[in-house]
């Protein structure tokens, strides 16, 4: 799943909290493209 699609499906968390999720260890796992992007 893209970054939008995980935000829709948690009920409309905002980028900044599933990116700060990321930083303490408490968000969904993902794993980065060679582009960048992540995916969940």
């Amino acid at each position: 799943m893209t970054v939008p699609q995980i935000l829709a499906e948690l009920g409309g968390v905002s980028r900044r909290t599933f990116y700060r999720w990321r930083e303490l260890g408490q968000g969904p796992n993902a794993f980065k493209l060679p582009n960048g992007e992540l995916r969940v």
